[in-house]
């Protein structure tokens, strides 16, 4: 579906190049609470009502000329958007957030007592069962479709499951091998045959911690190599796999406990480093590119901002890009910041580890910005519980009020200290206060440089491959799109609230500001959009293209997907169906410049979306393997309507509980995998023609290909007779992509 073009409104503000007058930095005025007290946790957040609906509003600037034009940041009409003050009463919602969890806590404590049921076992798994580990796996598999569904259907953003939708896909999108998926097994040695020489194949689930999460899943092919690596979170453990690209069989290579289900996984290029992302820390890991052993490196703690604050800095997603021609870690927080860290090799963490000193400081990002703000004066103004802010230097001169700060403390804590912690839990799943409390209580002092401060609460930041944009998504109709020359000289905005709960100004870094599309509206130049959606929506997860060209971000609350062209920041294409249910991960396919990936938080299928193929021919459908059948989902809602003290009801939910997408890239293979609470799957895309795959493209294609070879035959009179096989099959490979093209 195409989408209208930017409206080019924006205000024509003088930027003066004096960036210590700040009277003439760029004034931009919207309705979202800007002060520090008000930015919002993700569950307070998406039950927080409507906040108003308008029309679309993808008022954006060139990228030839942000220097001169902004977006007006104004969402609504200045009424309140629903955003928590400093002064709100939070405690009826924190009570009932309470009680939520030891609800589903209890019900999570009664799968073990209904494995321990011959008569439960015995209609679950009539026959031979499986393996106790595959019992726990599969019931534990329903009970995440079961929280889900209920968690989503609360927070008003469900929608119709799998199982009651008939959806259609067109080979005009893209050229797949095959539209079911192979379900990815590993091997390991029965203890419960007592033959060593034994084997099984276990299927490889994952797990998660919020039900607007789905970054679980890390995949990666090093040097175009036979084996892909995966690395899947499960039960508070990170599991490194090696998947084998011929034969699609898995072995498991290393394990490690950390505790707590994150929010977060990323890993560097070269695969050395690991970042787990959760609650208020960022954990650090080694990986051994020979060995593929994972190792704790460091532990980086994000203090809250006030004692008295019930909810957590949250790390909502770590991603590493390229910042100035150097790969850098970066750490999207709830509270508003983007916190940047180094990279350090393996063999520098491995050094500091033999000499006794804390690698923590390997990853703390120093020289980041090149103005007049940076050395001592990047700390001006910088606010710490319980410290004073720290001041310049005499030499630096005195440092504007307000100015963008640059840089924040974090805390490193001992990675000694939490093992030692989760030892004495014995099992027994740690809440969040007694995270703090332990990584606070031995910790020391760091300052890594930020990017920020932004007047919402982040959900995500990606960087473009090229390293020229920073794209920033949160709890907000708005996404940003920061150009990074600018922000490394220190530009900012200052930006006007207008909400009713506070009044004032705060600096962020400086922006072009694009709009989710918030309701079905004539001046979206035709685009549809999801049934029910009169409240603003807001983003979890966004992502750009290998060329930087294309720019999509996914909306829980909105339920689609939508792409914009950087060419001139318009809107290119709004995916949507109906009764899409939320849309959480999402990532383009690798080689294919317009085609990306999406999964809804429940589906039986991934959608692959092509952001230029015309409306009906723009997408295709990846369907998942099943593990469990119908009959075993009616049995299990049967066992969890009795077992489980449930309110109401429930009828069998269809589809997985999808936890994370990605994309290995090897020559002429590329593979797509998909993690859910039942299993990993791997589909695979065509990047190439070959006489063997002519049946997978669309009919136009095939069409036009069969008339090239009729008359390329000898007993044509064409001049493509003359030419040899080899060379023409070249030719029809080149001409098969790009896919759309044949729409």
């Amino acid at each position: 579906m195409s989408g209208s073009e930017s409206d080019g409104a924006g205000a024509n503000l003088e930027y003066d190049d004096d960036d210590d007058n700040l009277d003439f930095v760029p004034v931009l005025s919207g309705s979202e609470e800007a002060e520090t007290d008000g930015i919002l946790t993700r569950s307070r957040t998406r039950s927080d009502g409507d906040g108003g609906s308008e029309d679309i509003g993808t008022s954006s600037s060139s990228s030839e000329d942000f220097d001169d034009e902004v977006g007006d940041l104004d969402d609504d009409d200045g009424s309140d958007s629903g955003w928590l003050s400093a002064d709100s009463d939070d405690s009826e919602f924190l009570d009932s957030g309470e009680e939520e969890e030891a609800f589903w806590s209890a019900l999570e404590g009664d799968l073990s007592s209904a494995l321990e049921n011959p008569q439960f076992l015995q209609r679950v798994w009539p026959g031979q069962p499986p393996s106790a580990e595959e019992r726990r796996d599969e019931l534990y598999a329903y009970y995440t479709l079961l929280k889900q569904a209920h968690q989503m259907d609360d927070f008003g953003m469900g929608g119709a499951t799998a199982g009651n939708r008939r959806l259609k896909g067109s080979a005009s999108c893209c050229a797949l091998e095959a539209s079911e998926g192979k379900a990815i097994k590993y091997r390991v040695g029965s203890a419960e045959s007592g033959d060593a020489q034994t084997t099984t194949d276990r299927h490889i689930n994952s797990s998660y911690d919020h039900c607007q999460v789905a970054d679980s899943l890390l995949c990666h092919n090093f040097d175009g190599g036979e084996d892909d690596e995966v690395i899947v979170m499960k039960k508070k453990k990170l599991q490194l796999f090696v998947v084998n690209r011929k034969t699609g069989v898995a072995a498991k290579r290393s394990e490690v406990f950390i505790g707590v289900n994150p929010y977060t996984l990323a890993r560097s290029s070269c695969g050395e480093c690991i970042a787990v992302g959760g609650d208020l820390q960022v954990m650090l890991f080694t990986c051994d590119r020979q060995t593929k052993q994972i190792e704790y490196s460091s532990i980086l703690v994000f203090m809250k901002r006030s004692q008295f604050l019930s909810e957590f800095p949250m790390a909502n997603s770590a991603r590493f890009g390229k910042i100035s021609g150097r790969e850098r870690l970066l750490v999207t927080n709830q509270n508003g910041n983007i916190y940047v860290f180094e990279v350090p090799t393996k063999a520098a963490v491995d050094a500091a580890r033999e000499e006794g000193r804390d690698a923590s400081s390997l990853y703390v990002c120093t020289h980041l910005y090149n103005n007049e703000w940076s050395g001592a004066r990047r700390l001006a103004g910088l606010r710490v519980p319980g410290r004073a802010a720290a001041a310049p230097d005499d030499e630096a001169g005195p440092v504007q009020s307000g100015a963008q700060h640059q840089a924040e403390y974090v805390h490193s804590s001992s990675v000694a200290s939490w093992e030692v912690a989760l030892r004495h839990a014995r099992g027994r799943s740690l809440n969040p206060h007694e995270v703090y409390v332990t990584l606070s209580s031995a910790s020391r002092e760091l300052i890594t440089a930020v990017i920020g401060k932004f007047p919402i609460a982040l959900n995500c930041a990606e960087l473009s491959p090229d390293g020229k944009w920073l794209a920033v998504v949160g709890d907000s109709q708005m996404v940003f799109v920061c150009p990074m020359d600018k922000v490394l000289e220190g530009r900012v905005m200052r930006y006007r609230t207008s909400s009713s709960t506070s009044r004032g100004e705060v600096f962020m870094p400086h922006v072009i500001k694009l709009s989710l599309p918030s309701k079905r509206t004539k001046s979206a130049g035709g685009v549809r959009f999801p049934d029910g959606v009169s409240h603003r929506p807001f983003s979890q997860y966004c992502k750009w293209n290998s060329e930087s060209s294309l720019l999509a971000a996914t909306s829980d609350n909105g339920n689609y997907v939508a792409v914009w062209s950087s060419v001139n920041w318009s809107l290119l294409k709004v995916f949507d169906y109906k009764n899409q249910r939320p849309c959480l991960p999402l990532c383009f396919v690798a080689g294919l410049e317009s085609t990306l990936l999406w999964a809804e938080d429940i589906a039986d299928s991934v959608t692959v979306g092509n952001a230029r193929a015309p409306k009906r021919k723009d997408r295709a459908f990846l369907r998942l393997p099943e593990r469990m059948d119908k009959r075993k989902r009616r049995l299990m809602a049967q066992a969890f309507n009795n077992i489980g003290g449930m309110p109401r009801d429930h009828a069998p939910i269809e589809g997985q509980r999808i936890t994370g997408l990605g994309c290995t890239v090897a020559p002429e293979r590329v593979y797509v995998y998909t993690s859910t609470t039942s299993l990993l799957s791997r589909h695979e895309v065509l990047l190439e023609w070959s006489p063997s795959s002519a049946d997978k493209f669309c009919k136009n294609f095939r069409e036009a290909a069969r008339q090239v070879v009729l008359g390329s035959s000898t007993c044509s009179g064409s001049p493509l007779r003359l030419l040899p096989e080899p060379i023409l099959v070249k030719i029809l490979g080149i001409a098969a992509f790009p896919t759309e093209a044949w729409a």
